[in-house]
């Protein structure tokens, strides 16, 4: 019957994979050389330390279900739990769904959303002289935001370039702030190119751009916080990625890779009393080597480094410090990953 065959194109095996990571941070809140040692102990929070070991579990269920012939459907579903020994502020959740829809040979469409409830910066000096009132710790307050990001996707092969893709990407991100810091909201609108080369059986090289741009949005709403600072800016991403896939070496399977990104922002207040964003740009790369062991067809061991150094340029000053110092920064990360894979039959 009709009914029969869509409950056996519905009810198929899921696909769990969970992984469970170990690492360390040396600069968790991305502190600058003046954050350092100037206030520190009301810039950390609830914490008494700039660096912190991380537990982060990660679950992924992947339901494919026989909707359309000759047509793969797919379903992600990511839970990440990040727990930092060294405060509980930024210990933090995300949710993420991903949909996926084969429309044709090596073609794609793709929707995602991502969440995150709550994510911890770390406290700033607040300028709002009203919030602040009876609160100790010479003004500084946590600050958080909630994020959720949308994206849409298409992937298609390059005619004529054998193994080679071509996808674009829309993205809308929001970043809404507690109610102590709602003058940092954001919305940040992204556009994503990338191209993709697979050479030779294991060789895989890719290279993508990425423009966005912020809007404050609530830059002038009445606070007096929000009268001489505009957040927004405009950004440009280059990403480059190269990695071998499951290689053997001395009888075991392997892959590895590396994974750079270079970031350029020039915020766009346009306030010359905005001393901290009027003029200020700065360009941030992020460096990534991986090393992932396939122990069997269900167990997978990966060690991953991460390094990252913000420059910032700026002509003004902020609280007698160079806004060029301030905001810039550097940071250094060690993981260690097992990775568990199985299949829920769910007949």
């Amino acid at each position: 019957s009709f009914t029969q065959s869509l409950l056996d194109r519905l009810i198929v095996p899921l696909y769990f994979e969970s992984e469970f990571s170990y690492g360390y941070d040396d600069n968790y809140l991305k502190l600058s050389g003046p954050e350092q040692k100037n206030d520190l102990e009301y810039r950390l929070g609830d914490s008494n330390y700039s660096d912190s070991y991380i537990r982060k579990n990660k679950i992924n269920l992947l339901y494919m279900p026989y909707i359309f012939s000759n047509h793969e459907t797919k379903f992600d579903f990511v839970i990440t739990k990040s727990k930092y020994f060294s405060s509980d502020l930024k210990s933090y959740n995300n949710y993420y769904f991903k949909f996926s829809q084969h429309l044709a040979p090596y073609t794609w469409f793709k929707f995602t959303y991502s969440y995150t409830p709550s994510f911890y910066i770390k406290s700033y000096s607040q300028s709002d002289r009203y919030i602040v009132y009876g609160f100790e710790s010479k003004g500084y307050m946590p600050s958080s935001f909630s994020s959720g990001k949308t994206g849409f996707e298409l992937s298609v092969p390059i005619p004529y370039l054998n193994r080679t893709y071509f996808s674009v990407r829309y993205l809308f991100e929001s970043q809404y702030y507690n109610a102590d810091f709602t003058e940092f909201d954001l919305e940040i609108f992204s556009y994503y190119f990338k191209i993709r080369k697979k050479m030779f059986k294991h060789v895989n090289v890719s290279i993508a751009y990425m423009i966005s741009e912020a809007d404050n949005i609530s830059y002038m709403d009445g606070l007096q916080s929000t009268i001489d600072k505009d957040r927004s800016y405009v950004q440009e991403k280059i990403f480059v990625s190269f990695s071998f896939q499951k290689l053997y070496l001395f009888g075991q399977k392997i892959s590895m890779g590396c994974y750079s990104n270079i970031e350029s922002r020039d915020f766009s207040s346009i306030l010359t009393s905005d001393g901290l964003h009027f003029m200020r740009t700065h360009s941030d790369v992020s460096k990534n080597y991986w090393f992932k062991s396939h122990i069997n067809n269900y167990t997978d061991f990966k060690i991953k480094i991460v390094s990252r150094h913000r420059t910032t340029s700026s002509p003004y000053y902020t609280q007698g410090i160079s806004v060029s110092d301030f905001k810039s920064f550097e940071k250094f990360e060690v993981w260690l990953s097992f990775i568990f894979k199985m299949d829920l039959n769910v007949y």
